[in-house]
């Protein structure tokens, strides 16, 4: 482990495929409200407000910019203002650093956290 790792607070990062629906059982979720739903016919993209505060300013032009993008398989029965709750696959994640924007090694991460 670099010392680097040790005390850096880190971001992370999910791409739309890190999120499933509905979310195993024991798995760990993450409860949203739905913000925009977009289907696709073999998907169904699922817009919505993430935990916590943004890494950036959004762009008030793009009225997606602060949301997090979930993309499920099909046609999934959704709506605007519904509740949901959604698995998340961590192995999928990435980490951050904040100041500079670089990607740090998981298993890094991971060793810097304290048991």
């Amino acid at each position: 482990m670099s010392r680097r790792a040790r005390g850096v607070p880190l971001l992370l990062g999910l791409r739309p495929d890190a999120f499933t629906w509905p979310a195993p059982h024991g798995a760990p979720a993450l409860d949203v409200t739905v913000t925009a739903v977009e289907f696709l016919g073999n998907a169904t993209l699922v817009l919505f407000e993430p935990p916590g505060k943004a890494w950036h300013p959004a762009d008030d032009s793009d009225p997606s910019a602060g949301h997090w993008t979930a993309r499920l398989d099909g046609d999934v029965p959704l709506q605007v203002g519904g509740r949901l709750t959604f698995g998340i696959d961590v192995d999928s994640a990435y980490l951050f650093e904040p100041d500079s924007g670089l990607a740090r090694p998981r298993e890094e991460a991971v060793a810097a956290v304290p048991a």
